[in-house]
C-alpha cells in the first residue's frame, strides 16, 4: 500500500517547475525525511532599487566608465530586465527538461508576448505521467486565466480574477519578466549549487552575468507559483538557484538559464527532492512580429530541447 501511495503522488511531484523567466524542469525523488520548514517573509525587504541601478547605468554610459566596474552582477539583471520591460513589443520562449526517478522526463515549454498594454503566457509540462497546459492573458487589471491538462487552450473553461489575484497565487503578474528577487540582499555569499558566486564576466559582444541567489529569500514570490500548480502541504524549502544571463554590450536581455534544487511536501505528507534547469530566451519585435493567439489558437512549434532553442535564435 505504501508504493501505491507513492505511485498516485508522482504526478503532482511532477508539475512543481512551471514558470517563465523562472521556469524549471525538475527532476523528483524520494526524501527519508519529508518534513520541511515553510519559507515565509516580506518580498519587498528584498527588492532591488530598479530606479537606483538604472540611474547607475545610464550614469556609467554618460560618463564611459566600463559597466563591469560600475555594476554589480544583481544591479545588472535588474538593468536587463528594466530595459526589457520598457519594450512594447516583445515576446520570450523558454524550454526545460526533468528527470523525475531517474525514469522519466518531464518537458516543461513556455511562450511570453506583449503586444503594448496586452500581456500573454503559456506554460505547458508534460510527461507519460501528466500534462497541463496553460495559458493566461492580462489586460487591463484583469487576467484570464485558461488552465486545462491538454492543448486544446480553448477547450478550457476561462477564469477571470484580478492581476493582484493573480500575482498572489503566482508570486508576479504576467507583464513581469521574473518571479526571483534579484538584488544585492538576495546575492549568497556562499555557492551552494557549485556554479560559482555571482561575477561578471567581459567577453567580446557583451556580458555573462552569474547570480548565485540566496535560495530562501530570493524565491520568496516564487513559491507562492509552485504551491498553487501543485498540491503541497506548505512552501517549497530552496537548496540553492542559480542564474546565469546572457546580455549584449548594452545590457541587453539575450537569454538566462536558471538551476535549481528544491525540497517539497505534499498535501499527504510524501516529500521529494526536485532539481533541475531552464534556458530562456528573449527579443524585442515590432508591431506584429509577435502576435497574441486567441485562447483558441494552436501553440507554437517549441524546439525539441534547451540546445535547439539556444540554436534556432543563432547562439
Amino acid at each position: 500500500m505504501r508504493f501505491l501511495a507513492k505511485s498516485f503522488e508522482i504526478p503532482t511531484l511532477l508539475v512543481l517547475g512551471l514558470s517563465l523567466g523562472a521556469g524549471a524542469g525538475f527532476g523528483v525523488h524520494e526524501m527519508l525525511k519529508p518534513t520541511l520548514v515553510t519559507i515565509e517573509g516580506d518580498p519587498s525587504a528584498y527588492m532591488m532599487d530598479a530606479e537606483a541601478a538604472f540611474e547607475k547605468y545610464e550614469t556609467a554610459k554618460r560618463k564611459g566608465t566600463p559597466l563591469e566596474t560600475a555594476l554589480e552582477p544583481a544591479e545588472m539583471i535588474s538593468v536587463a530586465h528594466t530595459l526589457f520591460d520598457a519594450e512594447e513589443y516583445s515576446y520570450c520562449e523558454g524550454i526545460g527538461v526533468s528527470r523525475a526517478m531517474g525514469l522519466v522526463d518531464q518537458g516543461i515549454q513556455s511562450w511570453k508576448v506583449r503586444d503594448k498594454d496586452r500581456y500573454f503566457e503559456e506554460s505547458n509540462s508534460f510527461s507519460s505521467f501528466v500534462a497541463l497546459y496553460n495559458r493566461m492573458y492580462q489586460e487591463g487589471d484583469s487576467t484570464t486565466k485558461y488552465w486545462g491538462n491538454t492543448p486544446n487552450y480553448g477547450g478550457n473553461t476561462p477564469e477571470e480574477v484580478s492581476n493582484e489575484q493573480y500575482a498572489s497565487e503566482m508570486g508576479r503578474q504576467v507583464s513581469e519578466s521574473i518571479v526571483y528577487l534579484v538584488s544585492p540582499k538576495t546575492d549568497s555569499p556562499v555557492d551552494l549549487s557549485g556554479k560559482g558566486l555571482s561575477a561578471i564576466k567581459k567577453h567580446d559582444g557583451g556580458y555573462t552575468v552569474d547570480f548565485e541567489a540566496d535560495p530562501a529569500s530570493s524565491t520568496l514570490r516564487y513559491v507562492h507559483q509552485m504551491k498553487t500548480i501543485s498540491n503541497l502541504k506548505e512552501f517549497p524549502s530552496f537548496d540553492y538557484v542559480h542564474l546565469t544571463y546572457e546580455l549584449d554590450e548594452d545590457l541587453n536581455l539575450l537569454y538566462f538559464r536558471n538551476y535549481e534544487s528544491y525540497r517539497a511536501t505534499l498535501a499527504s505528507g510524501i516529500g521529494s527532492t526536485c532539481e533541475g534547469s531552464m534556458t530562456t530566451v528573449f527579443r524585442s519585435v515590432g508591431p506584429g512580429e509577435a502576435a497574441i493567439p486567441l485562447p483558441s489558437d494552436p501553440s507554437i512549434a517549441y524546439p525539441s530541447d534547451e540546445a535547439a532553442l539556444l540554436q534556432k535564435y543563432g547562439y
